[in-house]
């Protein structure tokens, strides 16, 4: 789907999984790859050291594997300054851990997404963003993501997530922001039809449809002066898929510590 729309995806992976299943850089190849941990744990809960351990662990299957790693996601949208400290150490020149509300303040749906969002991605530290011209640069994940629209709001049907995307669409279109999709690959048959429709309809709103890397090459260049993406694009737009599970054994483990 995203070749048909030129589009590269920015797929976070766990680290731990491309040394379990030595195909999946393969399969991968062309994507915007970035690290999702060596293990999927919420970093809050580890000391300094065992977050740079994590992220040493991380870095070195990546550079095993020949992939160019240029941006980090934490597992559960969860981050504090401590680790974004460790990142800009590391050289990375994107982070997507944070979060931003992308529906229309006041409509029903944002409000329960709201709600949603606080309970599954609360934070007990709030990491103070940087600047766009410091690396790694904050880009968000614009919710409700996947997990809140299929699993909080019941949303699984086509139409009911067209009609959530468009009122994401248009609020980026309206504030010439950007749209950072979210959805997991084990969510990706419920959101086959919608997603190829926002595609379409981006494109024809003139978006810049483009991988978190190149976004956060252009920030870092140009800051983020509203309505001045690349080629006069009317709002930027990124697909993304967080991959921290293949198997059921993998889902297993990341649930009950199995």
């Amino acid at each position: 789907m995203v070749d048909r729309w030129e589009c590269k995806p920015t797929i976070p992976v766990t680290a731990s999984l491309l040394e379990r299943y030595p195909t999946l850089a393969r399969r991968f190849a062309g994507a915007d790859l970035a690290i999702h941990g060596y293990r999927h744990v919420s970093y809050l809960g580890l000391s300094t050291e065992e977050k740079r351990a994590d992220l040493d662990s991380a870095c070195r299957v990546f550079e095993s594997r020949g992939i160019v790693r240029t941006g980090f996601r934490a597992p559960y949208l969860q981050i504090d300054d401590e680790t974004l400290a460790l990142l800009r150490r590391a050289d990375f020149t994107f982070d997507s851990s944070t979060s931003s509300l992308a529906l229309p303040e006041g409509s029903r749906l944002a409000d329960e997404a709201k709600d949603l969002a606080i309970s599954r991605y609360g934070r007990k530290q709030a990491p103070q963003i940087s600047s766009v011209h410091e690396t790694p640069v904050e880009i968000p994940v614009s919710l409700p993501d996947d997990e809140i629209l299929i699993d909080g709001l019941g949303l699984r049907n086509p139409t009911g997530l067209w009609h959530a995307f468009e009122a994401m669409m248009q609020n980026a279109l309206s504030t010439g922001s950007h749209l950072v999709l979210q959805v997991h690959p084990e969510r990706f048959h419920i959101y086959e039809s919608a997603l190829e429709l926002l595609l379409e309809r981006s494109a024809d709103c003139g978006a810049w449809v483009a991988s978190l890397s190149s976004v956060a090459d252009w920030l870092i260049k140009n800051g983020p002066r509203s309505g001045q993406w690349p080629r006069n694009s009317a709002f930027a737009f990124s697909v993304t898929g967080d991959l921290d599970a293949v198997s059921i054994r993998d889902f297993a483990t990341r649930t009950w510590g199995a």
